[in-house]
């Protein structure tokens, strides 16, 4: 049954290595020396590309940062009750209100008397002068201590002297672009500066995750928590720091309020409104359905039904039953949910939340992706199992219609039923979304997590998600930053393009079963080429580059076309599909080849996990044979791999694995995966920016905030599982809760 699908693809394969070499060894002829922007190439000997700056003077910069801040904090507190400060108030009154300034004054007056109160302005602040060589991006202060602040002015209690926390973004110039750095000078740096290379660029890194991830308008890497009196006002704390503040460290500084903008965040808006009012609605069905069904023996008309659906009892009896054919493929879909979940925990605790770590340096997204011991980020494998998966059950459904129907097939009806079904589901997790920045609590940076979070999906970009497009819209309009609405559900729009082109293959396999391997060979050789398009047709690379002379937009293009982009999944959805045939089928195979398949199976996965932990690092290209070989038969061995175990376990449900997955404990949390899988990104960015000071990255931390989260998430998707999932399934699927039959799959 295989050998003739081998023999073609092999074909295929060696036609496209031999294309590719020829063009390579053209382009090698060509004079490698025409890079634009005045900069001289990558590979020169001996020089230094794009180099705006060297490592001295960055060094320097950031020296006499540290140099004028540290001496400015030290006299800080003489500073405030001197005479100078209040001559440089008193010559900004006109600049002040007059709420501000007496609010200063009166705090001066206190710090001269050792008050409790005021002194809490000065232990809130922040202290940024050793953080940098400790690998801190970020002093936070005391961020409690300075929002409770509350001083009665003249016994009044109408009238008192608060703290708002303010987070200081200082600006200083990084941009150190070098190639070569063994032909630099050594540099004399004082002890407390970061006398490495690689510090900077790590540094400038981080200000590109900055400007790009999390929307920055400047490339400002340090932060510093400080507390003013809360009656000055943002053009009061502006003139202040541009005055006063700026003269003292010589660099540029911007500001925000993250309390007062987040408590802007969580006013009502159109979006909130929406989804407060959809939540209401929904969960006084959820009330009246369960009344009901405790009221009601008799038999139900068509409202009664409807109403019924929502039903608390009902659809709690629902999660914890399953189509006993998938009971364990239920089980193993609930594993790869945890483990993306797990792996976007320290992807984007390490990326968006770089300035809550404490030792950035170890724990930035490169030493992820270089060391095997995290494999599961580095290993995209899971995503191809759920395509994988996603294919092996359309097309068990579809071929169940089709023969149903005598091979009618209505494909405008399919293809709304589809966009319903995704939309809905992309709806609910909005819906949960909007209404988090109500519940989540205030912290230095919460404010920027939700505006990372809420961004996308209150802008322009929500109508993309809606229209599916989201995962090749930023590719295709090459946007700097990552404005996906829920990251995750970049998913969803890949899988409804492949669901609206799969019933193509699906019918061509009804209406010729005899030539089915070969409409399969053809299918993956296609499915190959479109793999490797993006590779052969661009400059994108295999791999991730972590390098300061790589733009970001690049680096953002690579992740997306590797990650997001449909046309990587179409060999594992193909696959999917063709063993979902087989499980319809009914087909057997020999108990020998039976045994070798499962050994194929095991090799395959294995193998995919450990050559990509092996060969494809940052900043290291593999090489070409290998890059085509990896791009040509990685996805194959995925999808066979995860294909065969997917028909093993439906297929012989009394193998010790099906049983050991089909155990009744998996049902109610694999029933509850999908919400935890769209709901999840709401605890990551929680977790992440949720820290009033900076945390060490190690694995026992993150595992045991990871547990903790994913029960939290587990109860979420319970509720929205009552209130959305379960309800808008019933009523799509026409099923009546009272029958008590399994969810449709």
């Amino acid at each position: 049954m295989f050998s003739h699908i081998f023999k073609i693809y092999l074909i295929v394969i060696l036609v496209l290595f031999a294309g590719n070499t020829c063009a390579a060894d053209a382009g090698a002829n060509m004079d490698g020396n025409s890079v634009g922007d005045n900069c001289r190439p990558s590979n020169s000997p001996d020089s230094v590309y794009c180099q705006k700056s060297t490592v001295k003077q960055v060094s320097t910069n950031i020296y006499d940062f540290i140099a004028s801040y540290d001496y400015f904090e030290k006299q800080l507190p003489k500073y405030l009750i001197s005479n100078e400060f209040m001559d440089e108030i008193n010559e900004l009154s006109q600049h002040l209100s007059p709420k501000c300034l007496s609010s200063v004054h009166t705090i001066v007056a206190a710090l001269k008397h050792r008050e409790k109160w005021a002194l809490n302005f000065i232990e809130s602040m922040g202290s940024i002068s050793n953080g940098i060589a400790q690998e801190v991006l970020t002093s936070f202060g005391d961020y409690d201590k300075c929002r409770y602040i509350d001083k009665h002015r003249d016994n009044n209690d109408n009238q008192s002297i608060g703290g708002t926390y303010y987070m200081l973004k200082v600006d200083i110039p990084l941009y150190s672009t070098v190639k070569n750095y063994e032909n630099l000078p050594e540099m004399a740096i004082n002890q407390t500066l970061i006398a490495d290379h690689r510090v900077i660029d790590n540094l400038e890194i981080v200000a590109k995750i900055n400007t790009r991830i999390n929307r920055q308008e400047t490339d400002s890497v340090f932060r510093l928590g400080v507390c003013l009196p809360s009656d000055c006002s943002l053009n009061d704390v502006q003139t202040m720091i541009d005055k006063i503040l700026l003269l003292k460290i010589n660099t540029n500084v911007d500001f925000q309020s993250d309390y007062k903008l987040q408590q802007k965040m969580t006013e009502f808006d159109g979006f909130q409104l929406f989804s407060i009012i959809c939540l209401t609605v929904l969960s006084i069905l959820v009330i009246l359905g369960t009344f009901f069904e405790l009221k009601s023996d008799q038999t139900l008309g068509t409202n009664e039904t409807l109403l019924k659906s929502f039903s608390v009892i009902s659809n709690t009896k629902q999660l914890f039953t399953s189509h006993q054919k998938f009971v364990s493929i239920n089980s193993l879909r609930l594993l790869m949910t945890i483990i993306v979940y797990l792996a976007h925990n320290y992807i984007f605790t390490a990326t968006i939340g770089v300035h809550t770590i404490h030792g950035y340096m170890s724990c930035i997204p490169k030493i992820f992706i270089e060391g095997n011991k995290h494999f599961f980020i580095r290993s995209n494998q899971v995503i191809d199992a759920f395509f994988t998966l996603s294919g092996f059950m359309l097309s068990y459904v579809l071929f169940a219609k089709l023969e149903k129907s005598s091979g009618k097939f209505n494909f405008i009806a399919y293809s709304v039923e589809r966009y319903i079904r995704f939309s809905i589901q992309m709806l609910g997790s909005l819906l949960f979304i909007y209404v988090c920045p109500l519940f989540i609590p205030s912290a230095p940076l919460m404010a920027e997590g939700l505006n990372w979070l809420l961004f996308s999906c209150k802008s322009s970009q929500l109508s993309h998600s809606f229209m599916f497009v989201s995962n090749f819209d930023d590719v295709i309009t090459e946007n700097s930053s990552l404005n996906i609405c829920n990251v995750q559900t970049w998913f969803l729009s890949a899988s409804l393009q492949l669901h609206i082109t799969a019933p193509i293959l699906i019918i061509l396999y009804y209406k010729k079963p005899q030539l089915v391997n070969h409409i399969t060979v053809c299918a993956l050789a296609l499915a190959t080429v479109v793999n490797i398009g993006p590779y052969l047709m661009t400059d994108l690379k295999p791999y991730f580059p972590i390098t300061t002379d790589t733009p970001v937009e690049s680096q953002l293009a690579i992740v997306k076309w590797l990650h997001f982009t449909t046309n990587g999944y179409l060999t594992p959805f193909i696959i999917g599909i063709y063993f979902g045939y087989l499980l319809r089928k009914q087909t057997a195979f020999r108990p020998k080849l039976n045994k070798f398949l499962w050994f194929t199976s095991l090799s395959f996965i294995a193998t995919v996990n450990t050559v990509k932990c092996l060969y494809f690092f940052p900043n290291e290209s593999p090489s070409q044979p290998l890059i085509l070989l990896w791009f040509a038969v990685r996805k194959v061995m995925s999808g066979v791999g995860f294909g065969w175990l997917y028909f093993a376990l439906c297929s012989d449900t009394k193998s010790i694995v099906s049983k050991v997955l089909s155990w009744k404990g998996f049902t109610p949390l694999a029933n509850l995966s999908f919400g935890i899988y769209l709901l999840h990104l709401i605890f990551v960015v929680n977790r992440v920016f949720s820290v009033k000071d900076t945390i060490k990255m190690t694995d026992n931390l993150m595992l045991k905030n990871f547990s903790i989260d994913l029960l939290m998430v587990t109860a979420m998707s319970y509720i929205f599982y009552l209130l959305y999932e379960c309800p808008i399934n019933n009523i799509i699927t026409n099923e009546t809760v009272s029958t008590n039959k399994p969810k449709s799959i």
